[in-house]
This record gives structure tokens, C-alpha cells and sequence, in this order.
């Protein structure tokens, strides 16, 4: 499983493309091609998560009255910290990268200040400040140690997604369709007081165009860049810190991409594939995709991931779930991308501590035993009721 962009005003000048109409191409040149079309037709290989992580990172939440978790619906994480929102409680925690309990962000409830939902959880880059979506057109703002700073003002009856610049300003990315009805910029950027600093790629949303389906765009982040794909524009764009932005790969799904909202859900998951979400890092161009199965039957669709690889072109699709082959511990599926080259998921101490006591894994057949043996070390330090243990998966 993510930082980018700095002052983008010339933007401007491909903010047409990116508005364009649906299914309407660019002059690409010789752009990249992600073929998932052709990928797709390939027989699955059964996937080991070596093949696609570089190292292991694991951290272990201390356990105190005040900061138990009893389910966690995600997390994001910086250098030094990581901020969980936990179920049923819908609170965010933030803990050190030790797994040392900090501070609530915010509370739970109906006052000023306060949520009742946060979507897409993220930390600066400066570690200053934590940022998420309440509710479809809010995004609030806290200070790490949990003080409410301020929200920004409903301007758009949908955000798609949010992220930290590299210099701690908030990018905020509004769904085209869902703008005002005379208009409005798709993307909107704040400063540390919530006062907009920029904005660009003005759009008058064509109602016309909704329908029984509906599918995001997607604001994809990594490092020092963001890149922005668009439901129906194959072209995926690159914006940079140094204000350019330029198409960068080419999405081909051929005859399987969703021609318009128009189709019934039940149709459209069952006739084509659509994009979930796109992430990348230094290796792989990975995205998420839903919709026709390869063997069809009544009612079912599939999930799967096509791993672009950016350095050899090669393409490969896979199931979400993967040979645990690192250190052994449970299959896993990869349901929690994050965005910066990196996925988690934690392993609940009650059930991962007889597997190693009982020595169910097989060491010999680990591609990485290390990262076994540094997890039989941490589950022999717990007990049973103690907080679960956060593996990241660091992307090649």
C-alpha cells in the first residue's frame, strides 16, 4: 500500500483533458500501457507475497485500559507514528511507530469539533497535523496531540479523497459530477489555518451523466507526486511538485470498461471490470479491480489486482489473497492498500500464538524465516487479551 504536490497552477493548462468527456482520448505519444485487457485473458498463478514485498515491519500496540482495540477499520502511518481508527468505538488513536499509546484525535459525537464517521486518515509529512472526511464534504483538521483546528466548508456534495503536499498543505479532490451546478475546481488546496491557497481544474458537472452505477475517480499519491485518473479517461495523469503536470500511463481494459454510469449495478459488475483504487511504489503500478469474473457465473463478479511492473512492463493479475510466505503467519488478503508503497493488516495475538506454540508453520518452506522468528518473539512477549500486532507490508 501514501507526499506531493506543491504549487500546481500550471495545471491549468491540461485541466481540459482531465475534464474531458467520457471516453475521449489524448494525444498520448508513447505513453506506457498497462494492457489489463490482455493480462486479464492469462491463467493465475498461484501468488507468494515475496514476489511483490521487500520487508516486513511490525508493531505491537501496547495494551492499557485507555487505548484497547477491539477491531481496527484502518490505519495510516508517517516515520514515527501511526494513527488507527478502531471499531466499534470509531475512535482514532495515535501511537508511536513503537507501539506506544499518545493521544485520542477528537472525540466521537455531534459538537463542534467533534465526528461521527472519519474516511481516509492522514498524517502530514511534518507529523504536525492529521487530517480526514466526515461525512461526504467535510474534511477536519486536528494537531497530532489531538486539538481540533478547524474544518473546511461544504462546498462539494462529494470529496473523493485527501492528501498532505510534501510542505503539510491539505490537498482536498472533489467528484466532478457532484460539483455545484454552476461549477466548480476539482481540486482545492489549504493551508494550515483552512484558508484555500490554490485551486484549479474547474468543471460544470453534466447531471446527465449519472445513473444506477457510480465509481470514484482516483487521486493516487506517492512520495513527492500525485496522479489522478478519471472514471472514463484511460490516460492517467502526473502532477509534480514543480507545478507540471503530464498524461503518464495509459489503462487499456478494452471491450471490459465500464461505458457510463448508465448500466444497473448488478449489470455492470457482471459485464465489466472498473477501477477501486490505484496505488504505487517504487516497483509496481497496482490497481484494484472489481466486475466481471473470468469464469462467469449467475450473480458473481470478481476481485482482483493487476501488478504493472514499472521497470520490466510486465504484467500479472492475482487474487487478493497471497501465499504468506514471509513469516507464515495466516493467508493474507490484501484488503487495506495504503499509500505509501505499502498494505497492512494485524494479526490478533488469541489466535496467532498457538500456531506458533503448536509449530504449525512450516519455517523451512518461508522465503524470509527471520520475519517469522521476529513475530514468534513478539507473541511469546503477549498475552492472550493484549492488542493486536500491526504488520506493514512495504512494497518492492
Amino acid at each position: 500500500m501514501y507526499r506531493i504536490f506543491q504549487a500546481i497552477c500550471l495545471a491549468l493548462t491540461l485541466s481540459v483533458a482531465l475534464s474531458s468527456c467520457n471516453n475521449e482520448k489524448v494525444d498520448t505519444g508513447s505513453l506506457p500501457e498497462i494492457d489489463f485487457e490482455t493480462a486479464y485473458k492469462e491463467p493465475i498463478g498461484p501468488p507468494t507475497m515475496s514476489e511483490f514485498v521487500s520487508r516486513v515491519e511490525y508493531v505491537k500496540l501496547e495494551t492499557k485500559p485507555e487505548c484497547f482495540v477491539k477491531s481496527m477499520q484502518g490505519i495510516t502511518f508517517s516515520k514515527n507514528f501511526i494513527a488507527l481508527y478502531e471499531y466499534p468505538s470509531k475512535r482514532i488513536m495515535i501511537f508511536t511507530k513503537e507501539g506506544k499509546y499518545l493521544n485520542d484525535i477528537g472525540r466521537v459525537g455531534q459538537g463542534p469539533g467533534e465526528y461521527n464517521r472519519a474516511r481516509s486518515i492522514i498524517i502530514s509529512p511534518d507529523e504536525k497535523y492529521v487530517a480526514f472526511m466526515q461525512s461526504g464534504n467535510l474534511v477536519y483538521l486536528y494537531n497530532l496531540g489531538g486539538t481540533f483546528r478547524g474544518s473546511t466548508s461544504g462546498s462539494s456534495e462529494l470529496i473523493d479523497a485527501i492528501a498532505f503536499d510534501h510542505d503539510g498543505a491539505l490537498v482536498v479532490y472533489q467528484q466532478k459530477l457532484y460539483l455545484p451546478d454552476e461549477g466548480g475546481y476539482m481540486i482545492l488546496k489549504y493551508d494550515e489555518n483552512l484558508s484555500i491557497v490554490d485551486s484549479l481544474m474547474f468543471h460544470k458537472p453534466d447531471k446527465s451523466a449519472l445513473g444506477a452505477m457510480y465509481v470514484q475517480d482516483q487521486l493516487i499519491t506517492y512520495e513527492d507526486d500525485l496522479y489522478v485518473r478519471q472514471v472514463f479517461n484511460d490516460t492517467v495523469y502526473k502532477m509534480t511538485t514543480t507545478g507540471m503536470v503530464e498524461p503518464a500511463y495509459i489503462i487499456n481494459l478494452g471491450d471490459m470498461k465500464l461505458p457510463s454510469f448508465k448500466p444497473t449495478r448488478q449489470e455492470s459488475y457482471l459485464k465489466y471490470l472498473y477501477v477501486v483504487s490505484i496505488h504505487l511504489s517504487d516497483q509496481y503500478f497496482l490497481v484494484h479491480l472489481e466486475g466481471k469474473a473470468r469464469n462467469p457465473k449467475p450473480n458473481t463478479g470478481t476481485e482482483e489486482f493487476v501488478w504493472y511492473n514499472r521497470q520490466t512492463m510486465d504484467v500479472v493479475v492475482t487474487h487478493p489473497f497471497y501465499k504468506n510466505d514471509m513469516d507464515g503467519i495466516n493467508e493474507h488478503r490484501m484488503a487495506w492498500p495504503v499509500k505509501n508503497g505499502g498494505f497492512w493488516d494485524y494479526v490478533n495475538v488469541v489466535d496467532a500464538k498457538p500456531i506458533v506454540e503448536e509449530g504449525s508453520v512450516k519455517v523451512e518452506d518461508l522465503a524470509t524465516p527471520e520475519y517469522y522468528d521476529e513475530l514468534k518473539e513478539l507473541l511469546a512477549e503477549s498475552n492472550i487479551e493484549d492488542n493486536p500486532i500491526i504488520r506493514i507490508f512495504h512494497m518492492k
